[in-house]
């Protein structure tokens, strides 16, 4: 993950890559996934979203800083939510469900994946929307995700790894950001949640699970 190489410090920028290995990035594009959260129907101008991370996986400070930085462009209050045990979790959601228009930002961390289903339980037994950063959530029943398109990832790792069998050196390939990025919108949950997607949102899907 770019996260947890620019962490360890393996590479300094983007596209030279002679400091470092050569690595696909996933920047994940924070705008546009608290956006999501935060133009959902509300009584409020704006809802308050939380960002649910755990701070002990290495790539925390890299999206907790790319989701302040997000929401600070966009005028709104980003609450940082850490989570470091299934417990919290619970309890952030339980409690977070109770304040008036909030919603939830699930950056992709390794805590959050492996906490997938639970997550997504909660929030619907709570009636809290979340956005996630990968498309797999929704269709396990979360209610939206916006991220990179996974599918154009592994062609462009696999253009990679023919490069590298084809005698170029790892350390002298540049390190790749993505180019493609998809929003998947799941219409059950919504209506289960009582939110009505606008429809502008809802035309710039790239798929609509129904």
């Amino acid at each position: 993950m770019k996260a947890d190489i620019e962490v360890k410090g393996f590479y300094f920028r983007l596209p030279k890559a002679d400091m470092g290995p050569s690595s696909n990035s996933i920047c994940q594009p924070d705008r546009a996934r608290i956006s999501a959260a935060c133009n959902l129907p509300s009584k409020r101008e704006r809802v308050r979203p939380a960002f649910m991370s755990n701070p002990d996986t290495s790539s925390y400070d890299y999206y907790l800083r790319a989701a302040q930085a997000a929401a600070a462009s966009l005028n709104i209050e980003l609450l940082a939510s850490p989570v470091t045990k299934t417990a919290e979790i619970t309890k952030l959601i339980e409690n977070f469900a109770r304040v008036p228009d909030s919603g939830l930002v699930v950056p992709p961390d390794i805590f959050n994946v492996g906490h997938r289903d639970l997550i997504i339980a909660l929030t619907a037994r709570h009636r809290l929307p979340a956005v996630y950063a990968f498309d797999y959530f929704v269709a396990a029943g979360g209610l939206m995700s916006y991220g990179t398109d996974r599918v154009d990832e592994m062609r462009q790792a696999a253009a990679y790894i023919d490069r590298i069998l084809r005698g170029d050196k790892p350390s002298e390939l540049p390190v790749q950001a993505p180019t493609k990025f998809e929003t998947v919108i799941n219409l059950k949950t919504a209506k289960e949640l009582g939110v009505t997607i606008p429809p502008g949102l809802l035309l710039a899907a790239d798929d609509v699970i129904e």
